[in-house]
């Protein structure tokens, strides 16, 4: 998977001020990844190599699909306060979809935090979970066919740390669902 998430988090002792900066990348043995898709409602899709929000129609029929990824944060200690979280997301020519794509209008996305428990081995569009809106994070279109994004997503990472029983990763979906439009 082409993304990394790194935490820089702060947070005090009574003895030392303490700073740590973690690097978090979703793999086959740490955190899960899936993509859900509307053409195939039930399959699931585990450990697909694209990050993709996108809107298309793959002859003739609709063909949707949202993203959906978790990270162990385990290692993250309860009650840190969180000073810095950076997602990095970088584009690459995929063998699977078209790319980043605005043809009928801007491909904003919007990344959101999971509110009900997944498995990525088991998770498709019919019972994809539920997400909040509390603090999503808006990311612009793109403006190049190959842009990257680095994102700040600080405040989302600390409602997930706040709510820790209750957050299971985020979900990157288009803003507007309409057709010829995405985001990878």
């Amino acid at each position: 998977m082409r993304l990394i998430y790194t935490l820089l988090l702060c947070f005090f002792s009574l003895l030392l001020p303490a700073q740590i900066t973690l690097t978090f990348q979703p793999d086959s043995v740490c955190g899960k990844d899936a993509f859900v898709w509307t053409l195939q409602p039930t399959n699931a899709y585990p450990n697909h190599p694209d990050f993709i929000a996108t809107m298309w129609t793959n002859n003739g029929n609709p063909s949707g699909t949202r993203q959906l990824v978790d990270f162990d944060l385990a290692v993250i200690p309860s009650g840190v306060t969180v000073q810095s979280a950076v997602l990095d997301l970088y584009h690459y020519p995929s063998p699977y979809n078209t790319g980043h794509s605005n043809l009928s209008g801007p491909a904003d996305c919007w990344l959101q935090r999971i509110t009900q428990p997944w498995q990525e081995n088991t998770v498709t569009w019919n019972n994809q979970p539920a997400t909040t809106t509390q603090n999503q994070l808006n990311i612009p279109a793109p403006l190049s066919l190959t842009q990257n994004y680095s994102l700040n997503v600080t405040q989302l990472v600390q409602d997930y740390l706040n709510n820790i029983s209750g957050s299971f990763g985020f979900m990157l979906r288009l803003q507007n669902e309409n057709y010829y439009r995405s985001l990878l």
